[in-house]
């Protein structure tokens, strides 16, 4: 008989300090976190290697390695994982899908990232 692998929670430090509020976005996968200065969405290592490689390096060269800053870096995980956010209760990421903001951010942030996502697509 197997034991089902306990899913990690959120982990409680991020790249911008200690996580003071998180709001899991997608059960045992994904969360939006803040701190005292700064937040973004964690992605679990298990839902983060869905998306690209060549999509987790933010405008300032730092490699995403799960983390998704909150101003530009959020729409990411959006863009490349969107059916699995449709799913999501968080009333900003059904806002954001639903009016396209996180195709427009990846657009005017990353527009090399929006670029390459459009042709794989076709």
């Amino acid at each position: 008989m197997t034991t089902p692998t306990a899913m990690k929670p959120c982990p409680k430090i991020s790249p911008w300090g200690r996580v003071q509020h998180q709001t899991e976005l997608i059960p045992d996968s994904a969360w939006s976190v803040s701190t005292a200065g700064h937040g973004g969405i964690y992605l679990t290592p298990k839902l983060n290697v869905l998306v690209p490689d060549w999509a987790k390096t933010s405008p300032f060269g730092n490699p995403l390695q799960g983390w998704y800053e909150e101003d530009v870096d959020w729409c990411i995980p959006l863009c490349f994982l969107e059916a699995h956010f449709r799913e999501s209760k968080s009333e900003w990421v059904q806002q954001a899908t639903k009016e396209g903001a996180h195709m427009k951010t990846l657009r005017e942030w990353h527009p090399a990232l929006f670029e390459r996502m459009e042709n794989e697509r076709k």
